[in-house]
């Protein structure tokens, strides 16, 4: 029903249902105000249980897509926010090839991101951050290290500091970049020194939002996400 296709994997469901949700708002299949299939009709649809529908649609409100009304069921969010939100999330989806500009649209959002977060930082972030950048450390100073969980590390790392800005909406336009740039990443930290050098971006990142300084956590955000750029142009 509704062009859904059943999902077979064990593992995951959840997302895998949200990616074809999200897909289907996107895409205009499902527009602003629309009410969606319900709850036992989109479990029947994807031949999952009602467990990863509801996780699917916790991801999909947690992007601002959806809403959930009590008793009503999920509707496509309506407004003008979830409007260029889809849009914004349309745009990506057809320009996914094309990952240098992908790249270079998030450092110019992510630069700002820093600084804004150097002033509105509260204490919580800054003490996840460190534990974040701990954790990191040892990863990328243990030779038997998982780089997967390094990756992990280092995306939480960001979205910790994107919250930290307090731009609900760029934590939904971030969150589109960072999934589509997680490829990316993991093949940009199997490069000798990459880790490291990584690690050592956040470190310094993380002493400008200590001291509440934007301007150097502004730079120091390009300068780490620059070294990475060019690592993109040099496999492209």
């Amino acid at each position: 029903m509704n062009g859904f296709q059943p999902v077979s994997e064990m593992t995951r469901l959840s997302e895998k249902v949200f990616s074809q949700l999200k897909e289907a708002i996107t895409t205009g299949r499902y527009c602003c105000g629309d009410k969606l299939p319900s709850e036992n009709e989109l479990a029947e649809a994807f031949k999952v249980s009602r467990t990863s529908i509801r996780e699917a649609m916790k991801m999909l409100a947690g992007q601002g897509l959806v809403t959930v009304k009590r008793g009503l069921g999920a509707y496509v969010a309506a407004g003008k926010e979830a409007s260029y939100l889809a849009d914004l999330q349309a745009i990506l989806a057809r320009e996914k090839d094309n990952i240098l500009e992908l790249f270079q649209i998030r450092k110019i959002l992510e630069t700002e991101a820093a600084a804004w977060a150097a002033q509105k930082a509260e204490p919580a972030d800054l003490d996840r951050l460190e534990s974040l950048l701990a954790e990191a450390e040892a990863l990328a100073h243990d030779p038997e290290g998982s780089r997967q969980k390094l990756n992990q590390i280092n995306t939480e790392f960001h979205y910790t500091l994107i919250k930290a800005a307090g731009n609900h909406t760029l934590e939904r336009v971030m969150a589109g970049l960072m999934d589509m740039l997680t490829e990316v990443r993991d093949i940009t930290l199997q490069l000798p020194g990459r880790q490291a050098g990584s690690v050592t971006g956040h470190r310094e990142l993380l002493a400008a939002l200590r001291a509440h300084d934007s301007a150097k956590a502004r730079t120091c955000m390009a300068r780490h996400l620059k070294a990475v750029e060019a690592i993109i142009t040099k496999m492209q």
